[in-house]
């Protein structure tokens, strides 16, 4: 069987890209139609060609590629570049974008899902571009729109215990996936739960409609940190795995 029959064309973004050997490059690709593909692009590496240009991390680009049946890698063939997302942006919209990349490798997602949580990570990267400021926001709002997709919702308006809807969050109980008010904090219930900083508490408070308040607020390294630790912990106790997001140590010490 000849490569041409063997050629598939997918659309995919580029979340992770890799020297291989000297003169190649491993890319991890999710695609709307395949998921998570392995592709790996010979000869780019010291190609003067625009080829190279093309294999960029978060790239979007419609590419063809064939497979080796011996293998469960693709061998990159062409691709056309549809949009470079970390083209043209700040360091810290850098650093949200490389996390929303990091986040989508580490999931499982079945191939009825695909195309959903691929066309909200290209909404989020696309929008991330015009956030200035306070951006670590709109991807904690980014992480709990995947958490629905996911069937592990995380409620930030109601308390986990009494679902009133109370002005502020005393704290996070992990094991029940939720956070507790004021009213129905109890000393037994230390050992459960995680004390929230006030900054901490009203943030989280306004994250369902936090896009409409993000020049008004002011985000500290410690609150940023916190919750972000939160929503991390919140995927840790689902799914039982660490999630690990370098871009967001970058992101906090910039």
């Amino acid at each position: 069987m000849g490569s041409q029959s063997r050629e598939l064309k997918h659309r995919g973004v580029i979340l992770h890209k890799q020297p291989y050997r000297e003169t190649s490059y491993i890319l991890d690709i999710f695609s709307p139609e395949q998921g998570f593909i392995t592709i790996l692009a010979k000869g780019i590496k010291n190609s003067r060609t625009s080829t190279a240009g093309l294999l960029e991390t978060l790239n979007e680009l419609d590419f063809v590629s064939y497979k080796n049946p011996e293998s469960n890698w693709h061998i990159f063939k062409s691709g056309d570049v549809i949009k470079a997302h970390l083209f043209d942006c700040t360091y810290p919209q850098a650093q949200l974008l490389l996390a929303a990349a990091e986040f989508i490798r580490q999931l499982e997602i079945t191939a009825e899902d695909r195309s959903t949580f691929y066309d909200l990570l290209i909404s989020y990267v696309t929008y991330i571009k015009n956030v200035e400021q306070n951006g670590i926001a709109i991807f904690w709002r980014y992480l709990l729109r995947n958490f629905k997709l996911l069937g592990i919702f995380l409620e930030t308006d109601n308390c986990i215990i009494c679902n009133n809807n109370p002005l502020s969050f005393y704290g996070f109980i992990p094991t029940q996936s939720g956070f507790i008010c004021n009213n129905c904090y109890h000393p037994a219930r230390d050992s459960q739960i995680i004390r929230l900083r006030a900054e901490s508490s009203e943030l989280l408070k306004n994250l369902s409609k936090i896009g409409n308040y993000l020049h008004e607020i002011k985000i500290s390294s410690d609150s940023g940190k916190e919750i972000t630790r939160i929503l991390l912990l919140h995927l840790k106790e689902h799914f039982h795995k660490d999630f690990h997001l370098r871009s967001l140590d970058n992101y906090f010490t910039e």
